[in-house]
């Protein structure tokens, strides 16, 4: 597959996506024209590029959709649940026709949807037209309505142009369908020892009168923006055709190998139009005499307005910025490390500026790779759709926070345990209707995703207004299974973690959707290998949220590097909150580890007696106050050495399963140092103080 059919693929699933989320969200409002244009232009760009890059099913599949959707703008064809169901259904059809390999059963699947999508539209009596060779003129005679608008297009292609496979004349063919049209057609070519069989050396220009709006004739250039230079101009607010002296006055000015400018054009129909005391519906013929100050200002504009503000980027050029840029931050800390060392005044502030210049990059570069949550709420809001009609319910999901980013890694790890979640919450949490009716709730279930940042994490909720969980039956279940005694005491918290053991289930009856025992395990299997966590709160007959807390990326960190004994180990700077001198003293005689500190009371764990560091505690030492949950917990280490941007590097499979740790970091000596997950440290040392 050469380059650049892979990058119409990538444009593709993109276009693709964006038809699923329009059609989503043109079921809740079916008579948004906005969103129907949409969904119009979509398919459009769609047919043109497939025919373009060899893709000839999804260009003529894509046709018929178009059809339709022509028709529902024409106010011919209603959107109703059949149609919408029709077309999503195309949606998945349409990535399967992107394969370069299109199997037999994709294309018995072709042929039934294609037949089901015709009886939606009549019969297509779209005229086609034909290219001009040079210059014609095509049906001056044929009556236009009056919502026609006349246009000048200048299609001037880059001579490499046709080293993609793009053929120019197609787009000219695909223009003539839009309206009727004037093509000046231009030659420039080389001396013969210069020229080049595969260049391309020529140019149109195009008189253009549609009733299409100025984007679908953009959208015919949508895929050769960036190899040609293309102008498109409105010069008359009606059409030229209806005036066939007009037409052929212009038509002489034409030709001969030259560019008619556009206010020349817009000159002879003014004229036209004063000679024949022909009443104009908009203004813009009468200002066509500005002068060329106004000209040149209106083309800069025009040259500002087309800056790009966004470029597609592979995903494997920003695992490899973010690789380099990590290597950068650990050359930066090798760096500071040898001019104090060495005391090298003379390069203090050029160590200095190399590491805020090393920060600001690592932010940029985190930035480019972050993803906003929004990325998969078209496919979750699809799966709600699909999955509450199999059931017989009614459910709506509701999305907040949307606009949250998180690491593209994230994004990618979160989609299965996103999709467990969801299809619990539709298979067992949301009731019928019948039974939502009976219990006085709104026959309608929601279902709720809220993200939101603290700190250094992301917050994910995942809720629903369902039947809840009863913690009774998740503790029965389990002792059925074995899992507990019957005669164990367990906290509302340590029942609910029941569900998270491999293989529980409370489903008495096993569906395709959820109840096979491999839900819920996974869920926080999966969240833990990217150092995040699961909650899960319920109350019976009010709803069920399962929160996860992640990470909002895993590549680098800002830590606070601490020493015990003769070991280093880094803190996130993100949960600090501060840090205070004590000595060894108040540390080992504190009651029931609380310590003061400026007056106020903090539990604190001393992590040198904890970690069993070797050699003996310093008398001074400090301890490092940190955030956990909505508390503020003390970690007393011997010494805090200082701030560090730690490359964090995962342990490998052999300490997998260790929970403290959350990575490692290579320091600028060459030391390793770990880095500490204190919420799980002080979770573990919190359960062991209670069992002593």
């Amino acid at each position: 597959m050469d380059t650049f059919q892979r990058k119409f693929l990538e444009e593709a699933t993109d276009l693709i996506n964006t038809l699923e989320q329009s059609l989503l969200s043109l079921e809740l409002d079916p008579n948004n024209s906005s969103i129907i244009d949409e969904i119009f232009r979509v398919m459009h760009s769609l047919k043109g590029g497939g025919g373009m890059f060899g893709f000839e099913k999804l260009s003529e599949f894509t046709h018929h959709l178009e059809t339709v959707y022509d028709l529902v703008r024409k106010h011919k064809v209603a959107v109703n649940r059949e149609l919408l169901d029709i077309t999503l259904t195309s949606v998945d059809h349409l990535r399967n026709l992107l394969s370069t390999e299109v199997t037999p059963a994709i294309l018995a699947t072709n042929d039934i949807l294609t037949q089901r999508i015709i009886k939606f539209s009549i019969e297509d009596h779209h005229q086609n037209t034909s290219i001009l060779s040079h210059l014609e003129l095509l049906d001056p005679e044929q009556d236009i309505p009056e919502s026609f608008v006349t246009y000048n297009i200048r299609f001037e292609p880059h001579a490499n142009i046709m080293h993609n496979g793009t053929n120019p004349l197609l787009l000219l063919d695909e223009l003539s369908h839009l309206g009727l049209t004037l093509v000046n057609y231009m030659e420039h070519l080389p001396a013969l020892e210069n020229l080049e069989y595969q260049n391309n050396y020529s140019s149109w220009q195009i008189v253009l009168a549609t009733n299409k709006p100025r984007e679908s004739i953009l959208d015919v250039f949508i895929f050769v923006e960036d190899d040609a230079h293309i102008v498109v101009e409105e010069i008359f607010p009606n059409s030229i055709f209806q005036f066939p002296d007009l037409v052929n006055k212009i038509s002489e000015n034409l030709g001969n190998n030259q560019l008619l400018e556009t206010e020349k054009i817009k000159l002879l129909v003014a004229e036209y139009v004063k000679a024949n005391a022909i009443s104009q519906s908009l203004n813009s013929v009468q200002e066509v005499a500005e002068d060329a100050s106004v000209v040149k200002q209106k083309l800069s504009s025009f040259s500002k307005e087309s800056v790009i503000s966004s470029i597609r980027v592979s995903s494997d050029k920003i695992d490899q910025l973010m690789n380099l840029v990590s290597e950068l931050v650990t050359t930066q800390a090798s760096l500071s490390l040898y001019v104090d060392k060495h005391n090298l005044h003379g390069l203090t502030q050029i160590s200095e500026n190399i590491e805020n210049i090393t920060r600001m990059l690592r932010d940029t570069a985190f930035t480019i790779s972050l993803i906003p949550l929004e990325h998969l709420i078209t496919r979750f809001k699809r799966l709600v759709r699909d999955l509450s009609n199999e059931f017989g319910k009614d459910i709506s999901l509701i999305t907040e926070g949307a606009e949250t980013e998180l690491d593209k890694t994230l994004i990618q790890s979160i989609t299965e345990p996103m999709m467990h979640l969801l299809r619990n919450s539709i298979d067992h949490g949301i009731e019928t209707v019948h039974e939502r009716i009976a219990k006085g709730k709104p026959a309608q279930g929601k279902i709720y995703i809220k993200a939101f940042y603290s700190g250094s994490y992301v917050h994910i909720q995942v809720s629903d207004d369902g039947r809840g969980i009863n913690p009774d039956f998740i503790k029965k279940r389990a002792t059925e299974k074995g899992l507990i005694q019957s005669d164990v005491n367990l906290s509302q918290k340590e029942i609910y973690d029941l569900l998270f053991l491999p293989g529980f289930s409370t489903a008495d009856v096993v569906t395709d959707v959820s109840g096979r025992g491999v839900g819920m395990d996974v869920v926080k299997r999966k969240i833990e290998e990217i150092r995040g966590s699961v909650d899960l709160h319920s109350d019976i007959d009010v709803g069920t949220t399962l929160t996860l807390k992640l990470p909002i990326t895993l590549s680098i960190i800002d830590g606070l590097l601490v020493n015990l004994g003769s070991e280093q180990y880094i803190i996130p700077l993100s949960v600090v909150d501060k840090i205070y001198a004590a000595t060894n003293n108040e540390i080992q005689n504190s009651f029931n580890n609380i310590i003061t500190l400026d007056g106020k009371q903090f539990p604190f764990y001393n992590l040198h007696d904890e970690f069993e560091s070797d050699g003996e505690s310093p008398k001074k030492q400090e301890v490092v106050v940190v955030k956990f949950d909505e508390q503020k917990i003390g970690l007393a280490v011997d010494y805090v050495v200082g701030e560090i941007q730690a490359v964090l590097k995962p342990l490998g499979k052999h300490f997998r399963k260790q929970e403290f740790f959350s990575g490692a970091t290579i320091l600028g000596n060459g030391q390793i140092a770990l880095v500490l997950d204190t919420s799980k440290v002080i979770s573990e040392y919190t359960v062991m103080q209670m069992i002593e």
